[in-house]
């Protein structure tokens, strides 16, 4: 006797048709409504990207055809995303991401990691930036100059925000913001993009900033980049928890660690 196929219906709404409709999550792709009375059904290996675009808006890219949904919230559009893009990817594995290729990534010896610090040099940034900007317009002098002060020390302040620690190695990434310590295997890092002198990296259980004048920030955002480029390719990314003893070692002065948590989109079996 045949085993039932396993499908997952999420009540969402679709800028196609009009009224609630249901996104189907099939064993061999997507199922929705695409106009009146018709259904589309996009296998897997076909989707080339599915991300949150805003706070509720679900995104699927296929082709040259971009289909959108509007999720209840925030959190349901997230988990439904990092479970679609789970099995997207698993569609096309090909193989395993090895140790020796994720130090490549970071273009370190095997067995090491790297790591980006933010918090020491920013401060001078900001405070010079400020005050040399407030000195030259009270003087009313070089006011060029003191445009450009203004940005560089606004510039620093946002990395004030950013993550102060972030340390890789072949498991993982860890990252220390305002003396909290999270933990993010490689396969929970969903996309990096620049915006603002920071690269936001977004991952299944939320975001994270890494400031562009932080060490070492542009070799793990491109370790980052090709991490990604691997997965896309048909490598699955490394899972285990914890990340090894080589990152948190880098870790200096005490921090609460809060490791990730996986949700599926919820849904009712056809």
């Amino acid at each position: 006797m045949s085993q039932p196929v396993e499908i997952i219906r999420v009540r969402c709404a679709s800028r196609a048709t009009p009224g609630p409709v249901d996104l189907e999550v099939r064993p061999e792709g997507l199922c929705f409504p695409d106009g009146a009375k018709r259904w589309r059904l996009v296998p897997w290996d076909e989707i080339d990207a599915i991300r949150q675009h805003s706070a509720t808006t679900l995104q699927v890219r296929a082709g040259h055809r971009l289909h959108c949904f509007i999720l209840p919230n925030r959190a349901a559009c997230a988990d439904l995303v990092a479970d679609l893009n789970g099995r997207r990817w698993a569609s096309r594995r090909v193989g395993q991401a090895s140790p020796e290729q994720v130090a490549k990534w970071l273009e370190e010896p095997p067995g090491e990691g790297l790591q980006c610090d933010s918090a020491p040099g920013l401060w001078p940034l900001v405070i010079g930036g400020f005050a040399g900007y407030v000195l030259l317009v009270a003087l009313n002098q070089h006011l060029f100059l003191a445009n450009l002060l203004f940005w560089c020390g606004l510039g620093s302040a946002y990395g004030l925000f950013c993550a102060s620690k972030v340390a890789a190695d072949a498991d993982g990434l860890v990252v220390v913001r305002r003396g909290h310590r999270t933990r993010y295997p490689w396969a929970d890092i969903i996309a990096v993009r620049w915006r603002w002198q920071r690269w936001i990296v977004t991952t299944t259980t939320g975001t994270f900033a890494i400031h562009d004048f932080a060490t070492n920030a542009r070799r793990l955002v491109s370790a980052i980049e090709k991490a990604l480029a691997a997965r896309e390719a048909g490598l699955a990314l490394p899972t285990d928890l914890p990340v090894s003893d080589t990152a948190l070692s880098r870790m200096t002065g005490e921090a609460e660690v809060s490791e990730r948590g996986l949700s599926v989109a919820e849904g009712s079996d056809g």
